[in-house]
């Protein structure tokens, strides 16, 4: 989308000692957030939500350096995140936090994104032969396929297929079922893909 360029254009623009200036931002909210809640174990819902999106800004920021030590770092903060989530009841930030995981642990797992993107397609395929568009696996499996096709690089595709579900999820069973909730979360209807420098890593938030 036009708004992800314009974020990487933003991106390639900061410096080491800019990045390395928001890293700094980001732990001196978590230490703070640390203090307050030694004070006050009962910190304000605002307060939490604030730790869990600097967890996820540090684990994009690791993911950016385009390293597998850089990944694993991503991948402790964005669990930090998930498990804030999980607590809140937040099914959206949970599966926002999800995917930043599947994608960052898929840069050190030693996996080929082709040949999983290749076993995606077709799990997907049959699933659409055999259940139809609108079933809640074949949505999965639409789901599962939308990681893979991110992981090759395939954004534009992911971005398609991603509409593509969510319009048939909502049609079949409705805008408060819990899988359609999932898909325009992942969607990313008030998120934003934030792709690095060298189109290989992206994270939301």
């Amino acid at each position: 989308s036009l708004k992800s360029y314009a974020l990487q254009s933003m991106i390639d623009r900061l410096t080491q000692e800019q990045k390395d200036e928001a890293r700094g931002i980001g732990n001196k909210i978590l230490r703070l957030v640390d203090e307050m809640r030694e004070k006050d174990p009962s910190l304000p819902l605002r307060i939490i939500q604030i730790e869990a999106g600097a967890y996820n800004s540090l684990g994009g920021m690791s993911l950016m350096e385009g390293t597998e030590e850089g990944a694993r770092t991503a991948v402790g903060y964005f669990e930090k995140c998930r498990a804030i989530k999980d607590e809140m009841n937040d099914t959206h930030g949970v599966a926002v936090a999800e995917s930043n995981l599947a994608l960052a642990k898929s840069k050190y797992c030693g996996k080929d994104p082709l040949k999983e993107l290749a076993i995606s397609q077709k799990s997907y395929d049959q699933q659409v032969k055999n259940l139809g568009e609108g079933a809640i696996d074949t949505i999965r499996a639409g789901m599962n396929l939308s990681t893979s096709l991110k992981n090759a690089n395939r954004f534009i595709q992911a971005e398609r297929l991603l509409t593509k579900l969510a319009a048939v999820c909502r049609q079949v069973h409705g805008p408060d079922h819990t899988m359609t909730k999932l898909v325009k979360a992942a969607l990313g209807k008030r998120e934003r893909y934030v792709v690095a420098k060298n189109v290989e890593d992206q994270w939301m938030y």
